[in-house]
C-alpha cells in the first residue's frame, strides 16, 4: 500500500465524496508507477502481458473499447 493510499484510507472520504471509487484508491499507487490513468487500464495491462510498453498499452486498450486518444 502506498502512502497516498494508506492517508486517503485512514482519512476515509468516501462519505463526503461521491465520486470518489475505493476501486481508483486501490489501484492509485500501481498505476501512478506504470504510468497508467485509470484504474481500467492497469487491469487491461495485467491481463495482457504480452504487451510490452506502456504506450502499446494505452493503443491497444483505446482500439479495443473505440476511444481516440
Amino acid at each position: 500500500m502506498g502512502l497516498i493510499t494508506r492517508v486517503v484510507t485512514e482519512v476515509d472520504p468516501y462519505d463526503a465524496q461521491e465520486n470518489l471509487s475505493p476501486d481508483v484508491v486501490d489501484s492509485l499507487s500501481s498505476a501512478i508507477r506504470l504510468g497508467y490513468d485509470t484504474p481500467e487500464k492497469l487491469r487491461f495491462s495485467l491481463s495482457n502481458p504480452s504487451i510490452l510498453s506502456r504506450v502499446g498499452v494505452h493503443q491497444a486498450y483505446s482500439q479495443e473499447n473505440g476511444l481516440n486518444e
